[in-house]
Parts: C-alpha cells; sequence; structure tokens
C-alpha cells in the first residue's frame, strides 16, 4: 500500500526541514557522519543516502584524505566522471564502497555525473553490440537482434513498436 502524496509545498517544507536538520546535526558533530546520525536517531546509511538525496556537501576529513591520498582520490573521481562501475572502481583503486561513497558526498555532483556517463557507456555498449551483429549476420531482421539481445534493442528508450525495424535501422546509425 502506497502512503497519500504531500502536497508539493508540505514536500518542499519537509525537505527543508530534513537538510536543516542534517546539517544541524552534522554540524554539532563536527562533520562526523556516524555522531550526526546517532543524534537523529538514524543509522550511518541513512544520513548518508539523505545527503546524497539532498547534495549536501560533506568535506572529506583529513583522515580520509590522507588515508586514501590526494592522486588516488583525483583518480577515483575521475573514473567515476568516466561512468566506470562502482565495482570496477572499488576494484581497481582497492577501495571500500563507503570511501567511494565519501568522495561522492565531497563532491556531490560527481553522482549525477556518473549517472550520465553511465547511461552513455550503455548505449554505446548497446550500439556495439548491434554493429558486432550486424557484421556478424547481413540481412539479418530487428527481430532477430532483439531476440539475441533485449537490452540493446529495447534500452535505447524509443517507444517504437518491436518488429518495426526502426529502432534496429536508428541503433545501426543509418
Amino acid at each position: 500500500m502506497f502512503a497519500p502524496r504531500l502536497p508539493d509545498e508540505l514536500q518542499l517544507q519537509r525537505k527543508r526541514i530534513e537538510e536543516e536538520a542534517i546539517e544541524s546535526a552534522l554540524d554539532a558533530a563536527n562533520g562526523k557522519l556516524t555522531v550526526a546520525a546517532k543524534r537523529l536517531g538514524v543509522s550511518f546509511c541513512t544520513i548518508a543516502a539523505d545527503l546524497r538525496h539532498h547534495r549536501i556537501h560533506l568535506p572529506l576529513s583529513k583522515v580520509t584524505f590522507k588515508r586514501l591520498g590526494a592522486k588516488r582520490i583525483a583518480a577515483i573521481r575521475d573514473a567515476l566522471k568516466h561512468g566506470i562501475p562502482k565495482r570496477k572502481v572499488q576494484r581497481q583503486y582497492d577501495v571500500s564502497v563507503w570511501s567511494i561513497l565519501l568522495i561522492e558526498l565531497d563532491q556531490p555532483e560527481l553522482c549525477d555525473a556518473h549517472r550520465a556517463a553511465s547511461v552513455i557507456r550503455q548505449g554505446e555498449k548497446h550500439r556495439d553490440a548491434l554493429l558486432s551483429f550486424l557484421r556478424e549476420n547481413p540481412g539479418k531482421s530487428g527481430d532477430e537482434f532483439a531476440e539475441r539481445h533485449a537490452g540493446s534493442y529495447f534500452g535505447c528508450g524509443s517507444t517504437t513498436e518491436p518488429g518495426s525495424g526502426a529502432i534496429f535501422l536508428h541503433l545501426a546509425g543509418t
């Protein structure tokens, strides 16, 4: 069952109160996330999610900055800006999910940049799959491509009906 929607004015007021409460708790906790979470009576994961949601900047602590190092932090930010999957970033730079989250909270716009770059990378992956299919299977139909690569075929955001071939031609660049 769904909760009733609040009128837009009340939603904005509620958001403002949440942001103020989070910022106040962080100020009182000297920027320490776990302490601020305890003050608000929530888990540190909840407050981190709310920080991301509200795009509240949480500077990296000196300890985190020193532990990760400026070069590694810069490389992680660059990888995220280029849409590299977070699990791959974790492995490549030997960092935890939490460290990546702290880097994102230090630059709230990084989440949007990562999401946008990921969408572009996925589109390129789908296009490559189609072009590969066309090279290997000249003369095949859009339906045949869709049977083998449903995500590529239907993931392009078009509302064209399956079987029409329009998506197929669009993805192929014709």
